[in-house]
């Protein structure tokens, strides 16, 4: 069958099972977005390229699915990079395309002319461009997997407005069998007998028990051993927070407990997690005997692992729950989380938040003072319910990525939280909110300042320094878009409106005064 190079990149995502991408077209996208406009799969247009990209990324990480943005040459692609990065930092696939000049262009000093390979190829997993039609349809297709595949991350295909409007073969393919490493059988046995032996074992989950669709075995090892657990701030949900086996999230902001069980443990088998200083950091190297399953090789942190393992994470638990032996109860219990944040107004309303909303609920965060509040309050119960911009902390990522969650999941609550920074940072989106009538409860902490930078400049300079956001109504530009709005100030004033089911858009401003 011969068909258009942009025809061949659609039928490549409605075999993946793509159901919304989101993008901006533009004039060297623009045979792409027509073959879009005959399909099924739904195209949402936001209003900035980077938002795109974030909002690609939370229908990714919320339906386990690729995320899919469109953008055309130029400031367009550019557009994308600060959201790809982000999903790069956090193992998300995504598949950036972009259009690019015209092949016969090339080199003619063309406006919108970059070579974007060179700029993608740092914050992906790969870059491309397809300049030869006929191996169109098999580049888009290994692309697509490779997203996926072995440990996630973006792939960027660049194509020129030429070659999209050039015809191409489609020819039965074979590329999304995903392939899965599996480990050595000596180093099963060697780890079976590890736990069996050890008093104090403890399970450290990370997000690469989630990206190899792990949980299941994880649940069938924890409950036939009594192994106490805990995760990444990443990996939350993986097992539900208020089951006694499980301990919270480890880390810098972490809680008591899992620091706790991890300074006491014996024995820590970390699966699919890379070690980093934000778990690691009450941790000396070499203080423990730690052993770390990854898919890649790449993830290994030999400061601190005893014995690196390579191997899907899915496949490894499988294999060790064949031999490992049932313990008689846990030596540590969980369930209840604590944190060691002080109690003042805005943690006061991030549990009230928390308390209110359903536990069918995808909390979007983004970064700031209020992150804190809000991953120290809310309880993941289930997969995929908290998700954040961890390893960047990217600004002004909750609102786009929201919008890319309720559409990954529309029968879930949906709530945007943020502060007035990441507002006026992604406000624009609103716009794609009412348009699409996407009925998400947008949360802002507007305290007039960047108010985590805000602390750490007082805190180390005594002093702080263009941080002063201004005295602004985020209510009101929610409300020149249509927008549904409250200002409150206290607990009790957000407990009366929290709605039990968000059924259309809604801003809730909180004040909160920083002087």
């Amino acid at each position: 069958m011969t068909i258009r190079v942009s025809e061949a990149v659609v039928k490549v995502l409605e075999d993946l099972n793509v159901e919304t991408v989101f993008g901006i077209p533009g004039r060297w996208v623009n045979p792409l977005y027509i073959a879009f406009s005959e399909s099924k799969i739904k195209h949402v247009l936001m209003r900035h390229e980077q938002a795109a990209a974030h909002a690609a990324d939370g229908y990714a990480r919320v339906s386990g699915k690729v995320g899919v943005c469109l953008a055309t040459a130029g400031p367009g692609a550019l557009g994308l990079v600060l959201g790809i990065a982000t999903a790069y930092k956090d193992h998300v696939p995504l598949l950036a395309i972009t259009g690019q000049v015209p092949l016969k262009l090339k080199g003619k000093r063309v406006t919108e002319e970059l070579n974007l390979v060179n700029i993608f190829k740092h914050i992906t997993k790969m870059s491309l461009e397809i300049t030869n039609p006929s191996k169109a349809y098999e580049q888009i297709s290994l692309a697509a997997i490779e997203a996926q595949s072995e440990c996630p991350a973006p792939v960027h295909v660049s194509i020129p407005e030429d070659v999209q409007r050039s015809k191409t073969s489609i020819r039965k393919q074979h590329y999304f069998k995903k392939h899965r490493t599996t480990p050595r059988k000596e180093d099963v046995d060697i780890v079976s007998e590890m736990l069996n032996k050890a008093e104090k074992p403890l399970i450290l989950a990370g997000q690469g028990v989630l990206l190899s669709n792990a949980e299941h075995e994880l649940w069938k090892l924890v409950k036939k051993t009594s192994i106490p657990i805990i995760t990444t701030l990443m990996a939350r949900g993986i097992i539900p927070e208020d089951n006694p086996l499980n301990l919270g999230f480890a880390g810098y902001y972490g809680s008591i407990e899992a620091n706790k069980a991890f300074a006491e443990s014996d024995l820590v088998l970390a699966l699919g997690c890379s070690l980093s200083y934000n778990t690691m950091f009450h941790i000396k190297p070499k203080e423990k005997t730690i052993v770390q399953v990854d898919v890649s090789e790449h993830n290994f942190n030999k400061e601190y692992a005893t014995l690196t393992i390579k191997s899907d994470v899915k496949t490894f638990i499988a294999r060790l729950l064949e031999k490992v032996k049932p313990k008689a109860r846990a030596w540590i219990k969980g369930g209840k989380q604590q944190y060691g944040l002080k109690n003042g107004k805005g943690l006061s309303i991030a549990k009230t938040l928390s308390k209110e909303l359903s536990r069918k609920t995808v909390f979007v965060l983004d970064i700031g003072e209020h992150t804190l509040w809000s991953i120290s309050s809310i309880k993941a119960y289930m997969l995929r319910t908290i998700i954040l911009p961890g390893n960047l902390a990217t600004v002004g990522y909750s609102l786009p990525a929201a919008i890319g969650a309720k559409l990954a999941k529309p029968k879930m609550n949906t709530v945007a939280i943020m502060g007035d920074g990441g507002f006026y940072a992604s406000s624009s989106e609103l716009g794609v909110i009412k348009q699409y009538n996407i009925p998400i409860m947008i949360v802002v902490y507007n305290n007039r300042y960047y108010g985590l930078t805000k602390k750490f400049q007082e805190k180390i300079y005594k002093k702080s320094f263009g941080v002063y956001l201004g005295d602004f109504s985020c209510a009101k530009i929610a409300e020149a878009y249509g927008i549904s709005s409250y200002v409150v100030s206290k607990p009790e004033e957000l407990k009366e409106i929290i709605p039990k089911n968000i059924e259309e858009p809604l801003l809730i401003e909180i004040t909160l005064r920083s002087s």
